[in-house]
This record gives structure tokens, C-alpha cells and sequence, in this order.
């Protein structure tokens, strides 16, 4: 038995079935739909300079192209300017719901209430920054007395009062950064003579 023949003709076959399925080059440009309004007005233009076509014909779709292109054009201009009045109705929305903050309820707002209402959010703003800060030196206070709590022996930790921990832990605190200082220091010695 000889595989080849058969082999052959299943290939050709499935050249010809993919010549049907896939249109060439020529074929998909005249039959794909245009997708914007140039490529729209050239194939209208296209069909009207078309010599096979009947000039009676073409008097008679002439102006229902044109007609067609015109009210593609306008349908474009359209979704652009809807775009460009969304863009700004949002734009002006935001705009509005910034001037809605009420500085005042009643009477007239002089100029020397109005700084001191600045002065006071401003005072605001700085005592919410140090809180902040403050926070953080907490939670690295914290941290590090743990670290220093660590290395205590816990035989001395225990008996003492919580008054008096709290007490010491920050004179502690600046102890080992102290000595957390010096042995840095003194590594730069060592590593510099040598």
C-alpha cells in the first residue's frame, strides 16, 4: 500500500477548502465594512467612478451616498462633541463642588475672619502632622523597648513597678543608642587603621 496518492489528494483538498474560507487580499478590502468616515467616502467614491456601473444608476445613487457620507460625518461630530460636553459638565461639576464649602453660616465674613479661619486650618493641619509624628516615635519607642526588654534579664524586669519601667525605659532608650553609637564608631576606627 502506497500512502502517497492518498496523501496528496487530502492536501489538495485542503488547499482548496482553505481557498474558499479565506478571501485574498483584494476581495476582503472591497467587501469589509468601513469602520470611519473617510474610508466610508471612498468607498462611495469608489462605486460612483465605477465604469461597469449604469449611468442611470449612478444618477440614482449619487445622491443617497452622498446623503449617507453627510449623515455619517455628522453622527461623528456629534459622539465627539457629546464627548467634549461630558468632559466638561464633569469638569464644572467638580469645579462647583469645590465652591460648595460653607466658611461661614450667617452675617458677612470680613477679611480678618477669614484669615483667622485660614490660620486655624492651618494650625489644624500642623497639629494633625505632629500627631502623626508623634505616633510613629510611639510605635518605634515601643519597638525598641522591646528590643531593650529582650535583653534585659527578666529576673530584674519583673519585681520593678510599671511606674518605674516607664520611667526608665526612655533613659534606657537613649542609653543603647548611645552605645549603639560608640560601637558603630568605634568599627569605623578599627576598619580605618587597618
Amino acid at each position: 500500500m502506497n500512502p502517497t496518492p492518498i496523501l496528496d489528494y487530502i492536501r489538495t483538498r485542503l488547499t482548496a477548502i482553505e481557498a474558499l474560507r479565506t478571501p485574498t487580499q483584494s476581495q476582503s478590502s472591497d467587501t469589509a465594512t468601513p469602520r470611519t468616515v473617510r474610508t466610508l467616502k471612498r468607498k462611495f467614491d469608489a462605486i460612483l467612478d465605477d465604469e461597469a456601473l449604469d449611468p442611470a444608476l449612478r444618477t440614482r445613487l449619487s445622491p443617497i451616498l452622498r446623503g449617507a457620507a453627510i449623515q455619517a460625518l455628522e453622527g461623528a461630530e456629534a459622539i465627539d462633541e457629546l464627548h467634549h460636553t461630558t468632559v466638561a459638565s464633569a469638569a464644572r461639576s467638580a469645579r462647583n463642588l469645590q465652591k460648595r464649602t460653607h466658611l461661614q453660616r450667617g452675617g458677612v465674613l470680613t477679611g480678618a475672619q477669614a484669615r483667622k479661619m485660614v490660620r486655624a486650618r492651618e494650625d489644624n493641619e500642623v497639629d494633625k502632622a505632629r500627631r502623626v509624628i508623634r505616633r510613629d516615635y510611639e510605635a518605634t519607642l515601643r519597638t525598641r523597648t522591646k528590643q531593650i526588654i529582650s535583653h534585659i534579664q527578666p529576673c530584674i524586669w519583673r519585681p520593678m513597678y510599671k511606674q518605674y519601667r516607664l520611667k526608665i525605659t526612655p533613659i534606657w532608650c537613649t542609653v543603647m543608642d548611645q552605645l549603639l553609637d560608640n560601637r558603630w564608631s568605634l568599627k569605623k576606627v578599627i576598619i580605618e587603621h587597618r
